[in-house]
């Protein structure tokens, strides 16, 4: 890590990177006539939070004079998440301290089986401060996709909301999804044990060995997992930024 511009934009990657499997212990209502709610469910908001959801909303569905979306690939995403027929509840937790640094986190609601064909209910985290104080800019040398890079306020969140919506997404159109989903689950479980292996002597270099085959697998399950989010959030930034530029 070169510099400590570099390094907040790696604990950033929405977010990137960090793809958590846990389950929630908060329970959701029923709809009226004893329905499940489906699509996008914004009751966990503040009405601060409302405030910028709807600000976000508004940009994901922007027009122009002849009907067209702005953002074609934000919006066709946006619209999709609102018909699902299972539940997309939407937070904006605080950060809990400096190392909070995920501005985007995919949940499932439940444990899913590997065999679903579609998740039970899941919840998108936005942390709107750590979006915020992301850098979104290009050091020296580097190359490739920069998340955030030129944009600031909503269009950072519409950025990260997307890449999140992809993960949704991918949990009913990616049938491998929920198996590699639960695989990683397995990964993380399992390298808490070696974890403790290691302090122990007479297990601390079986155990150094299994931890590094458990990083390896864990690096091509997260490009798995991650790769098509990436590429779906650098689809909308490319339109976020091209109508910025064109505005200024």
């Amino acid at each position: 890590m070169r510099t400590s511009k570099t390094t907040n934009r790696r604990n950033s990657w929405i977010l990137i990177s960090v793809f958590s499997l846990i389950t929630l212990t908060s329970f959701y209502g029923r709809a009226a006539g004893g329905t499940s709610p489906t699509g996008i469910i914004t009751e966990r908001l503040s009405v601060r939070q409302m405030e910028i959801w709807r600000t976000i909303e508004q940009k994901a569905l922007a027009q122009n004079a002849a009907g067209q979306p702005l953002y074609p690939t934000l919006q066709e995403l946006f619209s999709w998440a609102k018909m699902t027929s299972f539940p997309i509840y939407i937070e904006m937790p605080e950060a809990r301290d400096l190392w909070d640094c995920a501005a985007g986190t995919f949940l499932f609601e439940k444990p899913q089986a590997p065999a679903q064909s579609q998740p039970t209910a899941v919840t998108i985290l936005l942390r709107v401060a750590v979006i915020d104080r992301a850098a979104g800019e290009r050091t020296a040398g580097e190359h490739g996709f920069v998340p955030f890079e030129g944009l600031k306020g909503v269009d950072r969140y519409c950025e990260a909301l997307a890449h999140e919506l992809t993960h949704a997404r991918q949990s009913v159109t990616d049938l491998e999804f929920l198996q590699l989903a639960d695989r990683r689950k397995s990964l993380n479980d399992e390298s808490v044990r070696f974890q403790l292996l290691r302090r122990t002597a007479e297990t601390r270099q079986s155990a150094t060995r299994g931890l590094q085959a458990i990083a390896d697998e864990l690096r091509l399950l997260t490009e798995r997992i991650e790769g098509p989010a990436r590429v779906v959030e650098q689809q909308v930034w490319r339109e976020l930024r091209a109508r910025r530029d064109k505005d200024c």
